[in-house]
């Protein structure tokens, strides 16, 4: 029983601290919170675990360690399969009610299986059993942190050439001139494999001034091109012209702007894919870990631990 409550433990460990470090992340980059409201949200993790905790030890006097666990155990399971399903679109009050379900099964399993590591030794093994429980779950929140956050990065790998890729395809059908669309292009096809490594990877969308004065000549040019032969330049077709060249990169840039947009969404739906896959893994290590189970019995209730241990 004790092996069965430090498994548990070790698992708990993992998907909370995995959990807290791939979410903050999902709301601040995918929905654009601020620091603060991200916290605020992440709180319905804790604040439901902290309820949980209390009528999770009552339950366990009555009825033992099996049951409360196994209902902890069914109920992450749930909170990790609404979570899989996150994605841009996701609202706060649902994402609050994913971590509420989910929370409520951690704090089950936290607190049932400390309460089988402490209950099912002696007394004089107490000291020992706390310490070997504080050293698992420490050790199962580095992993967790070191799984989750290495599992999103590499499916972000995965999906760096389809963001690029599906960006190329924006390019080509913006309303920008062609030089300024190849140039682009040229950039943004050497970020293939590595588009969430880049840091400010949409600064290849910003034109500098250089590449601005550049273009407004190759507009001016284009511009007294269609202008017929012989005729003189006045002041005021001269003052035309600046105009038209003047709104044209205006367009441009707002073009180019709309383009970096649309690339920005496009990232942050690969963002909350790769999230949501990391998160299936929780399923995954919830079922192994279930695997234990059968360890615990209900016959073994908290009352009838101690008197065994007396």
């Amino acid at each position: 029983m004790y092996v069965s409550g430090l498994v548990s433990n070790f698992l708990s460990g993992i998907l909370l601290m995995g959990t807290l470090i791939l979410l903050p992340l999902f709301l601040i980059k995918v929905k654009e919170f601020s620091t603060l409201e991200a916290s605020f949200v992440i709180t319905s993790l804790s604040g439901v675990m902290l309820i949980v905790a209390p009528i999770t030890g009552r339950a366990i006097d009555k009825i033992g360690y099996l049951i409360p666990m196994l209902i902890g155990y069914i109920t992450i399971i749930v909170g990790f399969s609404l979570l899989i399903n996150i994605d841009v679109n996701v609202s706060v009050l649902k994402l609050i009610l994913f971590l509420a379900i989910l929370g409520t099964g951690l704090g089950i399993i936290m607190i049932t299986s400390v309460t089988v590591c402490t209950a099912t030794v002696s007394q004089t093994q107490i000291s020992l059993s706390s310490g070997i429980f504080a050293t698992v779950r420490s050790v199962g929140g580095a992993i967790g942190v070191a799984l989750f956050v290495s599992l999103t990065l590499s499916f972000l790998n995965h999906y760096s050439a389809n963001v690029v890729d599906e960006g190329v395809t924006i390019i080509k059908e913006s309303d920008i001139p062609k030089k300024l669309k190849d140039s682009i292009q040229k950039v943004l096809m050497k970020q293939r494999d590595t588009f969430f490594e880049e840091k400010n990877n949409n600064r290849v969308l910003e034109l500098d001034e250089e590449s601005k004065q550049l273009l407004a000549k190759n507009i001016e040019k284009e511009a007294l091109a269609k202008i017929p032969k012989g005729t003189s330049m006045s002041p005021e077709m001269q003052k035309k012209i600046e105009e038209q060249v003047k709104q044209q990169l205006i367009n441009i840039d707002k073009n180019i702007a709309n383009i970096k947009k649309q690339i920005e969404d496009i990232s942050k739906e690969y963002v909350a894919k790769s999230m949501a896959k990391a998160f299936f893994s929780g399923i995954i290590l919830c079922f192994l870990s279930s695997l234990s189970l059968p360890f615990l019995s209900k016959k073994f209730s908290l009352s009838h631990s101690r008197e065994v241990d007396i």
